[in-house]
């Protein structure tokens, strides 16, 4: 015998009694086929995150029980045949973490902005010597090098600053291609 985690919904326009006689016969369904109901939990009737065959409202139930592995498909057939049940899913409860269990992994969205965080040392951004002819292939950078402070950087002209920031970002390029 095996345990299970299956939530399923049932028909959203039956009123209470109705819903709760429902989850009668799939306790019944799953005690003829030798499964027996560890625990259920009627969550209530909830607004489907889309409509299934013009409902879109449902009566969700979380039922923990233990069946055998092979007739586990069968009693997810019968459910499926029955009218009232609009949607069925059965997880193995050795695949569902533990609330202590779960851990956040980052999303590839956050990792690819972590990976695009680049710092540059001081000293190699001093020691960086322009590459003959790689200038031109480097794109153009809007923001003056960091060393530059407000004073310097109003005396320097514009074409200047572009011009050391191209040199710098090529000779980064390079740098980081050799290492």
């Amino acid at each position: 015998m095996r345990t299970y985690e299956l939530l399923y919904i049932i028909d959203g326009g039956k009123t209470e009694p109705e819903a709760a006689k429902v989850t009668d016969e799939v306790g019944a369904k799953l005690l003829s086929l030798g499964g027996k109901a560890k625990e259920q939990n009627v969550l209530g009737r909830k607004r489907l995150a889309y409509a299934i065959g013009k409902q879109d409202h449902g009566w969700y139930v979380l039922l923990h029980l233990e069946i055998d592995a092979a007739k586990a498909n069968d009693f997810v057939k019968q459910l499926n045949v029955m009218n009232e049940v609009v949607r069925t899913v059965l997880v193995a409860a050795e695949e569902v973490p533990k609330p202590g269990e779960i851990v956040q992994t980052p999303t590839a969205v956050e990792e690819s902005k972590e990976a695009a965080k680049v710092t540059v040392p001081e000293a190699l951004r001093k020691s960086a010597k322009p590459v003959a002819g790689k200038a031109e292939e480097a794109p153009a950078a809007d923001t003056t090098p960091a060393e530059d402070t407000d004073d310097e950087a109003e005396k320097k002209p514009a074409a200047e600053k572009k011009a050391s920031a191209k040199d710098l970002e090529a000779a980064l390029a390079e740098q980081l291609k050799d290492s």
